[in-house]
């Protein structure tokens, strides 16, 4: 298969409503769609959505980097997913960027073998695979239309502001959910060694938590907190190093890991992230970035890849944005993400871009 031409365009979603998270408000994700041609015709889109506060690149140099990538790959030959490594070999230090260009990539070779791309990183598929659901308030209506919807699992976040408040809101989205309901907490690095513990403590006091993502910054105070907690904990905004992802796993520093293909570089570095993790008897969970919804089918595609027992996947985030760049490619159905059976990505782009050559 050879690359004919790469364009890029630039894209602002904004979200329905501001999200407040330990690492900082977010009201809008912007980045660029990618549409990478082949000789034949086909057409395959990738998506690269930097998100700097968690280890990726700038929009900026983003941008330069898919330029030059773009023309680099012009003329480019590759037959399967094992070429794409020496192919972006240039981009590992952009991991938005190379999400993007690899997921351009593997849509295009999947179509041309007429699979799905999970079926390209994995040959044992589940048939479906639950999806947990983002909540955006403590707001018991909106817990208990989620839970109407069938997510079996619920994220909120936590570490925003005062410890009270955090035992208050986990308290009323339990009493909402009710006790069948599994509850995850993340709060994106915000607390210290001392006050993880003091949360987590208090936490699991008022309600049973499955997981808590990212209590604390530093790979030494989670390895430190993971030392006997009352709770299972996450790694998540650690995986964009990955000489400290690779020390997470070593040090078993966490229960599982969050994969971000747009943080960790696309969905081949995460797959094999979580073969690792697998293999020292740490899970491995799926998710988004808040990104659209090329790279949303870019994580659906990595979360049937993975290996083991499947937990509930960061999967249903298209709700969080007011606009998007096209449909999902999955439907989720009582909280759960059917198979993808469609040929390559399954994505496709609705909304009116600037296209530009690479």
């Amino acid at each position: 298969m050879i690359i004919r031409s790469v364009e890029r365009a630039r894209f602002a979603l904004p979200l329905a409503r501001a999200l407040d998270t330990g690492g900082g408000t977010h009201r809008a994700r912007e980045g660029f769609v990618l549409r990478v041609r082949d000789g034949d015709g086909r057409v395959g889109l990738g998506e690269a959505t930097p998100l700097p506060s968690q280890g990726t690149e700038s929009m900026d140099e983003c941008d330069a980097q898919l330029g030059a990538s773009g023309r680099a790959l012009i003329g480019q030959t590759f037959e399967g997913a094992a070429d794409l490594e020496a192919l972006l070999d240039g981009v590992r230090d952009r991991p938005a960027s190379r999400c993007g260009l690899e997921t351009a990539l593997l849509d295009l070779l999947g179509q041309a073998r007429g699979r799905p791309v999970a079926e390209l990183l994995s040959r044992a598929l589940p048939g479906a695979v639950p999806v947990n659901a983002l909540l955006t308030s403590a707001e018991p209506d909106e817990v208990r239309a989620r839970v109407a919807e069938g997510f079996r699992t619920l994220k909120l976040k936590v570490g925003v502001g005062a410890l009270a408040d955090d035992v208050a809101r986990v308290a009323a989205v339990h009493r909402a959910a009710g006790p069948d309901i599994a509850l995850r907490l993340d709060a994106n690095g915000a607390w210290s060694l001392e006050q993880a513990r003091a949360a987590l403590t208090a936490l699991a006091e008022v309600a049973p938590i499955a997981l808590c993502e990212q209590p604390v910054a530093g790979l030494d105070d989670l390895a430190a907190l993971a030392n006997g907690a009352s709770i299972p904990l996450a790694a998540d905004e650690l995986l964009a190093q990955p000489d400290v992802a690779q020390a997470v796993i070593a040090r078993r520093a966490a229960a599982a890991l969050i994969l971000k293909p747009m943080v960790l570089g696309g969905a081949l570095p995460a797959l094999a992230l979580a073969n690792l993790a697998r293999a020292a008897g740490i899970g491995a969970i799926a998710t988004t970035a808040l990104d659209g919804s090329i790279a949303r089918a870019t994580a659906w595609h990595l979360a049937f890849a993975l290996p083991g027992p499947t937990p509930a996947c960061g999967l249903a985030t298209g709700a969080l944005l007011k606009s998007d760049l096209g449909p999902d490619a999955m439907a989720i159905v009582g909280g759960r993400a059917p198979r993808p059976t469609a040929p390559g990505l399954g994505a496709r782009i609705t909304a009116p871009l600037d296209w530009r050559s690479a």
